[in-house]
């Protein structure tokens, strides 16, 4: 007769290799609990200090060029073509363009083009935003002057060109901070920033719908 000894102490491994995988199940879900009961935030993430100033500063650049598009609009109610001249109509056509472009590249419109390395760095912009206030300005001093010819003999403000020779003194000082901060690489830590607070806030929001 064979020996019943050898089954039960296979009987015996088989239990304890039964409970130590179950040990090491259960330590797996505790482990697993533990890693993944984060403490999720009551409120979305906030914005960085940095990134709220560089925002505020891009949308009043934004506002600038809504009311420099106005300024090379307006006027043609007032004055007709050949009080106007051809080359200054020509130069609103382009000055219009120009202002509705970079709002568009301001406020980060999804069209790829806009992309682009020479319209989205400080640097770039600011070169840009410089120099189409000065062409604003010296465009002001012309709308001045007809002004006066056409109002001779007769007390006359121009308030369009008043109007136009601020936003161009403002936008100059736009131009001049981005290429301030374009040469300090402001604008690569401005996207990271967005991206990671963007980020932040999709995880929330996936959290929070669980």
């Amino acid at each position: 007769m064979s020996d019943p000894s050898p089954p039960k102490d296979e009987e015996q491994g088989a239990g304890g290799g039964g409970a130590a995988a179950s040990g090491e199940a259960t330590e797996g879900d505790a482990l697993l609990t533990r890693s993944t009961s984060v403490p999720i935030p009551s409120h979305e993430p906030d914005k960085n200090p940095c990134l709220h100033c560089l925002q505020v500063v891009q949308w009043a650049v934004v506002i600038n060029l809504i009311c420099i598009l106005a300024a090379q609009i307006l006027p043609l109610f007032f004055m007709s073509l050949p009080q106007i001249g051809h080359v200054q109509m020509l130069l609103r056509v382009y000055m219009s363009l120009f202002c509705l472009l970079f709002i568009l590249v301001e406020t980060r419109a999804p069209i790829p083009l806009l992309r682009s390395p020479v319209l989205t760095l400080f640097l770039s912009r600011g070169f840009f935003y410089s120099f189409f206030a000065i062409v604003s300005l010296e465009e002001s001093i012309a709308l001045n002057y007809r002004g006066q010819i056409i109002n001779r003999g007769t007390f006359y403000i121009g308030w369009p060109s008043l109007f136009m020779e601020l936003t161009a003194y403002v936008l100059f000082i736009a131009g001049t901070l981005y290429m301030i901060l374009g040469c300090c690489c402001v604008g690569k830590l401005k996207e990271k920033m967005e991206d990671d607070l963007r980020e932040e806030i999709n995880q929330f929001r996936q959290h929070s719908h669980r």
